[in-house]
């Protein structure tokens, strides 16, 4: 089993990830928060995408508007699996 959070939220368990990134780092933002787990390599961030000051500079370079965090990553997920 995995760490159980202050919720009962359990590491390993299917609930949504912003729950356990605020629990992590509650006062962060959503990108710094996933950040930290990005660094240190969770299983659950693994196919996580920075969406940082270079990346928007991309989207913008582009063209590209997204409603929210979720979906500017979902898009790049979706780029970079393509390459793959």
């Amino acid at each position: 089993m995995g760490r159980k959070l202050r919720k009962g939220i359990c590491w390993h368990s299917p609930v949504v990830t912003q729950d356990r990134l605020s629990e992590v780092a509650p006062g962060i933002g959503e990108k710094y928060a996933r950040n930290i787990m990005m660094d240190v390599y969770h299983e659950d961030f693994r196919d996580s995408i920075a969406i940082d000051s270079r990346i928007l500079a991309i989207s913008a370079k582009w063209g590209l508007r997204f409603k929210s965090f979720s979906d500017h990553e979902a898009f790049y997920l979706a780029v970079a699996s393509g390459l793959v």
